[in-house]
């Protein structure tokens, strides 16, 4: 799917990565990527809403299934969150000067 983002661990596929977003399971995008395998897009996750990302890496299908072969990662969220961030960049350049502007 263009424009979307997943999480590949191992390089095993989308498809066998577990994504959890504060321990809670996520829904697979409805586009499959490729055509063939499903994932769950983390574009929807606002980055300044993440306080942190867990990666459990070793034996996560015994505990989580089929799903979780490539590991689990979990997207922890801020407490109390309220607002948004803007992000914008801007660049210039003109026989050989340049200018680039970010704000944050």
């Amino acid at each position: 799917m263009p424009g979307a983002s997943s999480v590949n661990l191992r390089g095993l596929g989308e498809n066998n990565t577990l994504v959890l977003i504060d321990g809670q399971r996520q829904v697979p995008s409805p586009l499959a990527q490729n055509g063939t395998s499903n994932f769950v897009g983390i574009n929807s996750v606002p980055l300044a809403a993440v306080d942190r990302i867990e990666i459990l890496r070793d034996g996560a299908s015994a505990t989580y299934g089929a799903d979780a072969i490539a590991g689990v990662v979990n997207i922890i969220l801020r407490d109390g969150y309220n607002g948004a961030d803007l992000y914008t960049h801007y660049g210039i350049t003109q026989r050989g000067m340049g200018q680039n502007i970010a704000l944050h």
